[in-house]
């Protein structure tokens, strides 16, 4: 089946689409959520000479009010005790957007989390995304999670996420192949499709993830449109073939009688 006509626009606009920004949030806690909600907000300080917080002591405060207690292998925690937050004032974070605001700040820095403990007391590894040989693949520890709870994951812009999306009008090959320009990070990102289904295995940040699930929706939605016309024209096509009179027959012309 052909991709629809939109596809390409689609996709080039897509090219330079970046995590949609939430202009609310909640503490509350959902079944699949791997952290706890923050107890209290945080303050994260940049002294007037310019002297910036440093990363570790980012997380430090970051555990206390999650209870999240962070696990580095020495390369990791090497890497971090170099950086400071990279924030040119002080900010106030609210509870609610601790999660979001430290875990942006980890990603801008080559950091991502990996839940590895989900009941208490909760843990969770911190990883250098450009650890090389040295660390593990970030697409390895993705953590599974339905197209309906990406919403709520991209609270954890830090989290590498899979998803899998079931497109039943699409040629899912060809679109995938159309999409592999978009995926630039071969640690992190990945679309693959499963066997000779209509279904894709989708593997990004979440962020990212949310945003090209939401194209692949758009573009299921314009295949199955497509479909549905093509079927209509087909079926008054068969109508009016059906409800045409018949051509009047013609008898054969009589016999030549020298002929016999």
């Amino acid at each position: 089946m052909r991709l629809p006509m939109f596809l390409s626009i689609l996709l080039a606009s897509a090219c330079s689409a970046v995590p949609a920004q939430k202009t609310a949030s909640t503490s509350v806690t959902t079944a699949s959520d791997p952290f706890p909600a923050a107890t209290a907000g945080i303050q994260i300080a940049v002294a007037e000479a310019g002297a910036e917080m440093k990363l570790p002591k980012l997380l430090e405060e970051f555990s206390k009010v999650t209870g999240v207690t962070l696990l580095m292998d020495p390369e990791t925690r090497s890497d971090v005790a170099k950086c400071s937050t990279g924030l040119n004032r002080s900010v106030d974070v609210p509870a609610p957007e601790v999660y979001s605001v430290v875990e942006t700040i980890l990603l801008q820095h080559g950091f991502y989390l990996v839940p590895a403990h989900d009941r208490d007391p909760r843990i969770a590894t911190l990883v250098s995304i450009n650890q090389g040989g040295r660390g593990q693949n970030p697409r390895n520890s993705a953590v599974l999670v339905s197209t309906g709870d990406l919403e709520f994951y991209t609270r954890h812009p830090a989290v590498v996420v899979t998803t899998v999306v079931d497109l039943p009008h699409t040629d899912v090959r060809t679109l995938s192949n159309s999409m592999r320009t978009m995926f630039t990070d071969a640690n992190t990102q990945q679309i693959i499709p499963v066997g000779n289904t209509n279904t894709l295995i989708v593997t990004g940040f979440a962020g990212s993830v949310k945003n090209i699930v939401r194209m692949l929706q758009l573009a299921e939605e314009s295949s199955a449109r497509a479909m549905a016309e093509e079927e209509k024209q087909r079926a008054e096509s068969d109508a009016r073939k059906a409800a045409a009179p018949a051509a009047p027959s013609i008898p054969p012309p009589p016999k030549d009688k020298k002929s016999e």
